[in-house]
């Protein structure tokens, strides 16, 4: 428990100092430009899944809000969270948080985890990236996965 509230303090402190260099910053970048996308990813996104379909807005050049539904070996996973990124940069590592809920043959459950890994949204509209997530009452660290998708 205490791990995950220092775990929750540093993504704060991280939302801070990303916020104020997004401030800073004047200069347009793809995510400003390219705001909702869709992708398809591969191995746990949302978590848990094997395959899943994201809907992705950014918000800004530096936040982008997710929502997402995924599938597995005989259960369904509904998500929604959002991703910190650097602002203006195409290639960009992230750090989020989502909440999943899945259902599981008439049971369901639903939990929060950390999500963090390496996006590259093109000027064009390309979306490529790979990442791993953590849920929050677990020691294990979670998949390792990978999306494409396009933004629009």
């Amino acid at each position: 428990m205490k791990s995950n509230i220092l775990a929750l303090r540093l993504l704060i402190a991280l939302l801070v100092g990303v916020a104020g260099f997004a401030v800073e910053s004047a200069q347009a970048g793809a995510r400003d430009v390219k705001r909702l996308g869709l992708n398809l990813s591969v191995g746990g996104e949302p978590n848990p899944s094997d395959y899943g379909l994201n809907l992705n807005y950014n918000g800004s050049s530096w936040m982008r809000l997710t929502a997402g539904v995924g599938t597995g070996a005989g259960y369904t996973t509904l998500s929604g969270g959002f991703r910190l990124l650097i602002p203006n940069f195409d290639l960009s590592p992230f750090l989020g948080m989502s909440y999943s809920g899945t259902l599981n043959n008439g049971s369901s459950g639903g939990y929060g985890s950390f999500v963090g890994g390496l996006d590259l949204q093109t000027d064009f509209g390309f979306n490529l990236g790979c990442g791993v997530s953590q849920i929050l009452n677990q020691s294990k660290l979670g998949p390792f996965f990978f999306y494409v998708g396009w933004y629009w």
